[in-house]
């Protein structure tokens, strides 16, 4: 006879499957890097810039309505900026698509460019505690003890990498998208402004999911903590120092490949394809106002200009061409004979050469766009394959 009775007892609770517990591991990393209080505060910065992004956005949305507040107290203090707001609302009316989606695409593309950089500090911060410590401590082996396998594992700090960069990144975005909408003057803008959003989820998506992996592997580099960040630090600002060494010099053109050791630059030419600000800004020119003007131009010239890398390709190739030409005309090699031709020829001839220079750049900024955009791809997708080969050696060997 037993001395302690054990009755079989049916288990009433919930089967829960392995992707439970893969979240409990996301959740758990999660819940620790949010105790830092630096990242805490990157975090809460983020949400605060989308605050600000929001205020931009309706005060934007104040100056396509003239029945709003802000359009009547402007026109009092101002009449001919009512007059400017007046004409912004008629263009909204006629072409919806340049005046609520194009400014938007540009404002969504500087707003996702600044906050990559709160977010690669928090990744700074967090790098140690995503698997190195866990290697360094051992913890690895009573993950394993729990029926939880190295790719479970992996998954679950996957997932905790991409709720990370969501609160910093994509979140306040996307919050910012709906947000800016519900404070329009119309519903209309949700459809309007759709390029924004599907270019940040195409941007910003792609990005986490590259940084993702691309964290799990400089994370299983070693299992001390300040290897790691060592070799976080190196690997971005060496490939930042790399983007000045591989610019397109036309006397030495094999060094343009360096700008691809930096995956900052990568990802800025997936940024610029998602995104096309110089294009967007080009469109904008279009709407002139009465007296040659370009209102929405002028004010969204410095979002453009400061999402700088098809812009930096624009300059490089003026000056690779304009400039000779611009020399050659100073210092000709050989004097004119014939007689100077009247104004009116001479207008002409001006205006041909600048159709011609002007066709010439394009084709070689298209050229030029192209080819980063293939090189970044390969760029992106070889330095993800070694980080995945890097967790490989690691977790074969753990």
């Amino acid at each position: 006879m037993a001395l302690i009775e054990q009755p079989y007892r049916h288990w009433k609770g919930v089967h829960q499957g392995i992707w439970s517990r893969r979240l409990v591991i996301a959740q758990t990393t999660l819940t620790g890097w949010l105790a830092v209080p630096w990242i805490k505060r990157t975090v809460f910065s983020c949400w605060m810039g989308a605050l600000g992004m929001v205020v931009l956005l309706f005060i934007f949305s104040q100056f396509v309505d003239s029945k709003s507040a802000l359009a009547e107290w402007m026109g009092q203090e101002n009449p001919s900026m009512l007059l400017i707001i007046g004409m912004l609302e008629t263009w909204l009316k006629q072409y919806p698509e340049l005046v609520a989606g194009v400014p938007w695409s540009l404002l969504f593309g500087f707003f996702a460019l600044a906050l990559f950089w709160p977010t690669m500090f928090a990744l700074t911060m967090c790098m140690p505690q995503v698997i190195s410590r866990d290697l360094g401590t051992r913890a690895i082996v009573i993950y394993q003890a729990k029926a939880v396998s190295k790719w479970d594992y992996l998954l679950g700090k996957a997932g905790a990498l991409v709720a990370l960069m969501t609160l910093t990144w994509l979140g306040p975005l996307v919050v910012v998208w709906v947000g800016g909408n519900l404070l329009a003057p119309s519903w209309t803008f949700f459809w309007h402004t759709r390029e924004a959003l599907l270019s940040t989820l195409l941007y910003v998506g792609g990005s986490i999911l590259f940084l993702t992996v691309l964290s799990l592997g400089i994370s299983s580099v070693s299992i001390k903590a300040k290897a790691v960040t060592a070799t976080w630090i190196c690997v971005w600002l060496l490939g930042w120092g790399m983007e000045g060494f591989g610019s397109e010099d036309p006397q030495i053109p094999s060094v343009g490949w360096l700008r691809h050791l930096s995956f900052r630059y990568n990802l800025a030419q997936v940024h610029s394809h998602a995104f096309d600000p110089a294009k967007n800004l080009h469109r904008l020119r279009d709407l002139k106002g009465p007296d040659g003007r370009q209102p929405l131009s002028d004010v969204l010239q410095f979002f453009s200009r400061a999402q700088d890398e098809g812009h930096q390709m624009e300059r490089d190739v003026r000056n690779r061409i304009v400039i000779p030409r611009l020399k050659d005309k100073q210092h000709p090699e050989t004097p004119r004979s014939d007689p100077e031709p009247d104004e009116e020829a001479a207008s002409q001839k001006r205006q041909q050469e600048e159709q011609a220079i002007q066709a010439e750049v394009n084709a070689a900024v298209s050229q030029m766009r192209a080819r980063s955009w293939s090189g970044a791809r390969l760029g992106l997708i070889l330095m993800a394959g070694l980080a995945a080969g890097i967790v490989h050696f690691r977790f074969r060997k753990a």
